[in-house]
């Protein structure tokens, strides 16, 4: 083994040769990727009602000092959309998880297990504005989905390929 850091994204790896038997000579045998599933619990409404207060305080913070900034129509409310959708790419993307997820031990991974890409949380951030838009519906349409996939993943999980995992399921985190 290196003495590089362990990368808590990465797939776990096999020793050369773990998996080989006595008399299994001609056998190949592949790397097996444990398979995840998404966290449906308690701890991901937690989390999703934290990061929903804080992610709609910004945007009225954001909001009320443009709208005598920027006088054109909608464009006050535009900008503080942004604030909002820039809260949960950034905090996924450099943290693989919002600062809800955090603290409640929950992270965003792909499907493998591995650290989400910048277009991976894109996709997430970009199904909220349908699924977990506070002006909309609330939380209702992501807390349907979630409970009804097998997997436990909102829409914007089933289009990114990701997954909310609690930290203890992902290899060496």
């Amino acid at each position: 083994m290196s003495d590089a850091p362990l990368n808590p994204y990465e797939p776990p790896q096999m020793a050369d040769g773990a998996l080989e038997e006595e008399g299994s000579a001609g056998e190949s045998h592949e790397d097996v990727t444990p398979v995840l599933a998404g966290t449906a619990s308690i701890y991901r409404l937690a989390a999703a009602i934290l990061d929903e207060g804080v992610a709609t305080l910004l945007f009225f913070v954001t909001a009320m000092p443009l709208t005598t900034v920027l006088k054109a129509a909608g464009l006050p409310f535009i900008a503080a959309a942004g604030v909002w959708l820039t809260y949960f790419f950034l905090t996924e993307w450099l943290l693989a998880a919002t600062p809800g997820k955090l603290l409640l031990r929950l992270r965003v991974c792909t499907e493998s297990g591995d650290r989400c890409t910048a277009q991976h949380i894109a996709v997430r951030t970009l199904w909220r504005i349908l699924e977990v838009n506070p002006l909309i519906c609330g939380l209702f349409p992501a807390g349907i989905a979630v409970n009804c996939t097998a997997r436990h993943q909102r829409l914007g999980d089933i289009m990114a390929g990701t997954l909310v995992v609690r930290k203890s399921q992902l290899p060496r985190d």
